[in-house]
């Protein structure tokens, strides 16, 4: 029994055939299977970014504000603080860090009256930018908060001296 050169060559053929259409069914299998995670996890980052950014909105009016609007806001921050770390997100801790910070510069400013209208824009673009590159954007925040511990460290060290 001899096998021919072109019934082997169909039968590698079919068998490829076989492979690749076995790859790209579980590729497509694996993809519909992951994405209501996806989607989910889309959804939250957007819903608290959202938040977040309507509080800067309301931070930036804090002088403003009733003692009740105020105690509603800080309500409202530390929620949405411990949402964000708890998300399970990439890089939520750091945004929550970020978002802290520059959401209790916002409100010092606009209680000293010296308000720089850009910092409210730049907080919801930095937000923003984190929601459609999050590990990226992650470096950044992480960034900042280094930069701003070595400042407090350095300011520390000469209120001693």
């Amino acid at each position: 029994m001899t096998i021919s050169v072109d019934s082997l060559f169909g039968f590698v053929s079919a068998l490829f055939g076989v492979v690749l259409f076995v790859l790209v069914v579980a590729g497509i299998g694996v993809r519909l299977a992951l994405s209501p995670v996806r989607r989910h996890q889309r959804r939250t980052r957007e819903a608290l970014v959202n938040a977040l950014i309507k509080s800067g909105q309301t931070a930036s009016n804090w002088s403003v504000l009733t003692d009740s609007e105020r105690t509603a806001a800080k309500r409202q921050v530390t929620r949405l603080d411990c949402e964000m770390r708890m998300s399970g997100l990439p890089g939520a801790d750091a945004v929550a860090t970020w978002t802290s910070h520059k959401l209790s510069q916002i409100r010092r400013d606009a209680m000293n009256g010296g308000i720089n209208e850009d910092i409210v824009p730049y907080f919801s673009n930095q937000l923003r930018a984190w929601l459609k590159r999050p590990r990226h954007h992650t470096a950044l925040f992480r960034d900042y908060i280094e930069l701003w511990e070595r400042t407090e460290t350095d300011t520390d060290l000469t209120i001693q001296d």
